[in-house]
């Protein structure tokens, strides 16, 4: 029996898998995405420089000891003449004070 042109025609062909169709490349570029800012995300913060961070320690010290010489010499006047002029303190287990006056 010889089969037609027609009838050979009639059955679908095997199709090949979709190796890098859409679906797999959109899935690579997502996951690449994903990775690079789970990268970014769990880096640590830069540090800062150590000539900056000396200058900042050297800052703050010299703070320090301008606060303790102003309450040598001019006491709790000394001491308040860092704060704002209507500061809060909270101290533990004690209501809160508001004011310099309050102090």
């Amino acid at each position: 029996m010889i089969i037609g042109r027609s009838a050979a025609c009639s059955f679908p062909r095997p199709t090949k898998p979709d190796v890098f169709g859409m679906k797999t490349n959109f899935n690579i570029v997502v996951s690449v995405a994903l990775l690079g800012l789970l990268n970014i995300g769990c880096n640590p913060a830069s540090r800062p420089v150590a000539a900056s961070r000396i200058v900042d320690v050297e800052a703050i010290w010299q703070a320090d000891l301008a606060w303790s010489a102003a309450q040598e010499l001019d006491g709790l006047d000394g001491t308040m003449s860092f704060y704002v002029d209507e500061p809060i303190f909270m101290r533990p287990n004690s209501p809160m004070v508001i004011g310099k006056e309050a102090g």
